[in-house]
């Protein structure tokens, strides 16, 4: 695979068949963790409207696990079925007692979530501490990001460790904390949206850096209709991920169409790190930049209608006006007047 620099280009290869998204997706694995420890007595009714609203917006092909913690210890209530009328009546039998044995929950989730070819999500509420088991946790929620799963987690009421909790999840944007329960309905809502059936877009390779941790989960296809997961988000690709796939003959990786905006922000934030490196030649760098710049244009510039897209256009032009002034001292007042009309 042929990499001309540290800037990473948007521009995308791929066949027609790639840029249509004419993609199969891939089947949905969900394991869904519920504390059921005794502080979560009075919060177990919203918490089980929230979740049977979240299973019926999933499509139905989806499979859904549920693993609980608390009265009656640590247990796989059901394993992953489509059945999800099934699985909510198995939810709205749950009751709250006992301790919060987060760690033990987890590793049981992570046993149900062993399909290879499945995208997996695992799903955690809970309203406050684990005892005795914070180490435990932490452990399982290493393996359970380092085999690609998405860890999702949703503190409940005013107590909850957040910060515990957002070193679980795949992310900081992957853990919510909610004072009160009216609102988790809504970002469950969002979630499954987000998780139902999508298209898969083409990105190349060489335009990935391998620095940065990816803000969205990164697929190769295999075959002509498959694509499976090969970096979650928050993870980096890093150049033995890099030589992975070029050891594969993949020059084209996929993520989801619903990150294309995710992953235009990450375009703007590779070409910074490109052009504010001081150990690449500028002739190397100059090779590179117009392609990068006029990539992150174009996927600017896709939807115009987007808010903010004339103003995003610019501040990626100055971006690039700074390396030009480094090249060419002669000519500043020219580049700084057309920054000044691009960004009206």
């Amino acid at each position: 695979m042929e990499n001309s620099g540290p800037i990473y280009s948007g521009r995308q290869g791929g066949s027609p068949q790639e840029k249509a998204g004419t993609s199969k997706p891939l089947p949905l694995d969900v394991a869904v963790v519920v504390d059921c420890s005794k502080s979560m007595k009075e919060k177990m009714g919203k918490v089980k409207q929230a979740i049977g609203y979240f299973l019926d917006r999933l499509d139905k092909e989806t499979r859904v696990g549920l693993v609980t913690f608390g009265a009656g210890g640590v247990q796989v209530q059901q394993g992953l079925t489509s059945n999800i009328g099934f699985l909510k009546n198995i939810l709205n039998d749950l009751d709250a007692g006992g301790s919060s044995l987060i760690g033990s929950a987890l590793t049981l989730a992570l046993d149900l979530l062993q399909d290879k070819e499945a995208i997996k999500v695992m799903v955690l509420f809970t309203d406050g501490w684990s005892q005795r088991e914070e180490g435990v946790a932490r452990t399982v929620s290493e393996r359970v990001k380092s085999q690609g799963i998405r860890l999702i987690t949703l503190g409940l009421g005013g107590e909850v460790n957040q910060g515990f909790l957002q070193e679980l999840a795949s992310s900081s944007a992957d853990s919510y904390l909610f004072a009160e329960g009216s609102k988790l309905t809504g970002r469950l809502l969002r979630i499954a949206s987000y998780l139902r059936k999508t298209d898969y877009f083409p990105v190349k390779l060489a335009f990935l850096s391998p620095e940065l941790s990816l803000p969205f989960d990164l697929f190769v296809r295999e075959g002509e209709a498959t694509y499976l997961p090969f970096r979650a988000r928050g993870t980096l690709l890093g150049p033995e991920g890099q030589q992975e796939l070029v050891e594969k003959g993949k020059e084209i990786a996929f993520i989801r169409g619903q990150d294309r905006e995710t992953y235009r922000t990450y375009l703007e934030t590779c070409l910074a790190q490109g052009l504010g490196d001081q150990e690449q030649i500028l002739e190397e760098k100059g090779k590179v930049v117009y392609e990068g710049t006029a990539s992150l244009i174009e996927e600017i510039f896709e939807d115009p209608s987007k808010g903010g897209s004339i103003q995003q256009a610019a501040d990626a032009v100055r971006q690039v006006l700074d390396f030009v002034f480094s090249l060419s001292s002669g000519k500043r007042p020219f580049y700084e007047r057309l920054a000044t009309f691009l960004s009206h």
